[in-house]
């Protein structure tokens, strides 16, 4: 299971079958204006931890909330790990309460963990693992490139059976659009390849 963006004017792509979940295209990601500031990180533990049966959805950080360029950062980081603990355990809707409605690709990621719970499927770990960030921050927008390693686990079924096998990982850039009012919600991401 690999990740899939969209974001801009382009329509989202019908929601993908179980076994081509979250499958990368790209999308050109902008770039931040050159007088914003910005903050850059390195990856960070995860605040999730598989199980046996999948894994548990992590807990919002407290720096989450913080309209701060750090805060906006930990948020995206925040995502990625529920993307990671929803599609191990696929039941556990949580997606969209971290996003506006209007996010064609949360949209997409939501439908391919829930095509998965459908199949009474789940992948048999994590899909994404950050490697570093750097987040711009203007009033209450945040724009937050976080560049992870896709690790192509294995879909499994409800008897822990391959029903799809691992993939290499490889690289990608996810760009976060994030609107903070009262805490942050994921507005549009995009995927940049390059």
């Amino acid at each position: 299971m690999l990740l899939s963006a969209c974001g801009g004017d382009e329509q989202p792509a019908d929601p993908p079958e179980p076994e081509d979940a979250l499958t990368a295209t790209p999308t050109a990601a902008p770039t931040a204006a050159p007088d914003d500031e910005s903050v850059t990180t390195e990856a960070s533990e995860t605040t999730s931890s598989p199980t046996d049966e999948g894994a548990a959805i992590p807990e919002m950080p407290e720096e989450a909330e913080e309209n701060t360029e750090e805060g906006a950062e930990a948020f995206a980081r925040h995502y990625i790990d529920v993307l990671n603990a929803a599609s191990q355990d696929p039941s556990t809707p949580a997606l969209d309460e971290l996003a506006e409605p209007d996010c064609k690709t949360c949209a997409n990621f939501n439908d391919s963990v829930t095509a998965l719970a459908e199949q009474g499927h789940r992948t048999e770990g994590p899909i994404a693992e950050p490697v570093n960030a750097v987040t711009t921050l203007r009033d209450s927008t945040a724009r937050s490139s976080i560049r992870i390693r896709q690790l192509g686990p294995a879909v499994i079924n409800e008897s822990g059976e391959v029903v799809r096998p691992s993939q290499d990982a490889k690289e990608v850039e996810l760009v976060f659009r994030l609107q903070h009012d009262g805490s942050w919600k994921v507005t549009e991401i995009l995927l940049d390849e390059s």
